[in-house]
C-alpha cells in the first residue's frame, strides 16, 4: 500500500487499539464527535464508519472503523487539492 493510505474508500491496514487511539487524538473533533470534513484526512469511507447515519462519527464508531481498515494512520490530502490522496512531502533541498 502506498503511503497516505488507501484510495477510493477501500479498506486498508487494520489499526490496533493504541494506533487507533493515537489517530483519534490527532483529529479535530467537535465535542466528542467527528464531522465529515474533519474526518476526511483519516477516514477512508465516512458512510461505512458512520454506522448510525447521523453525519457524525463517535469514538466508538471510529474504533470500529479502525478494526475494519477504514481509518488510516497517516492523514491524506483532500482529493480536490491537486495532490490526490497522498501525503505532503517535505522539500528535500
Amino acid at each position: 500500500m502506498e503511503e497516505g493510505g488507501p484510495s477510493s474508500g477501500r479498506p486498508g491496514a487494520i489499526l490496533d487499539d493504541a494506533k487507533c487511539q493515537d489517530v483519534w487524538s490527532r483529529t479535530e473533533r467537535e465535542g466528542d464527535v467527528l464531522t465529515g470534513d474533519k474526518a476526511a484526512p483519516y477516514v477512508v469511507n465516512f458512510k461505512i464508519v458512520d454506522v448510525s447515519g447521523d453525519g457524525k462519527i463517535t469514538q466508538d464508531e471510529f474504533k470500529q472503523g479502525c478494526k475494519m481498515g477504514m481509518v488510516q494512520q497517516s492523514p491524506s490530502k483532500p482529493a480536490d487539492t491537486a495532490g490526490g490522496e497522498t501525503l505532503d512531502q517535505p522539500d528535500k533541498n
